[in-house]
């Protein structure tokens, strides 16, 4: 009878050891994406205060352990006024979600979310396709954002 117990309480044992480190290990090889593209964005827009067109290179970057940042620098120009600087940095968390990533910002920017509605929000779901050897197409579940190109 103690035999069987001691047996019991060993494979008891053995058994919580192994799930612990399977455990371990599955949580470790979570993945994390490392992927940096930049786009450039030509815009026109005509309003009654002025004939606006923006040159904006835009540089996208997820690196690794669910962190990344968004770097935006350009200009807008209105016909017969002076160029205005339009730029920024914004970081954000991201984790991956069936196809699509979900990318919570940690600060704002009302520059950028002026030119990109899309960064008003806390939260955006992206979907990042590739479409040849260094061109990807990013999405979000309504609209297409942007054709970046990696290095």
């Amino acid at each position: 009878m103690k035999k069987a117990n001691n047996y019991l309480f060993l494979t008891f044992l053995f058994g919580i050891i192994i799930g612990t480190v399977s455990w371990a290990f599955w949580r470790n090889s979570i993945e994390y994406t490392e992927f940096e593209c930049w786009g450039r964005l030509h815009t026109r827009s005509n309003t009654t205060s002025c004939q606006e067109s923006s040159f904006i290179d835009v540089f996208f970057s997820f690196h690794g352990k669910g962190e990344g940042y968004f770097l935006v620098d350009g200009n807008t120009l209105c016909l017969n006024k002076s160029s205005k600087f339009v730029g920024g940095l914004l970081n954000f968390n991201y984790s991956k979600q069936g196809d699509y990533y979900s990318i919570k910002m940690k600060d704002s920017n009302p520059s950028l979310s002026e030119k990109f509605k899309v960064l008003t929000y806390n939260e955006i779901k992206l979907k990042i396709t590739k479409l040849n050897s260094s061109d990807f197409l990013m999405t979000l579940p309504n609209e297409t954002l942007l054709i970046c190109t990696e290095d």
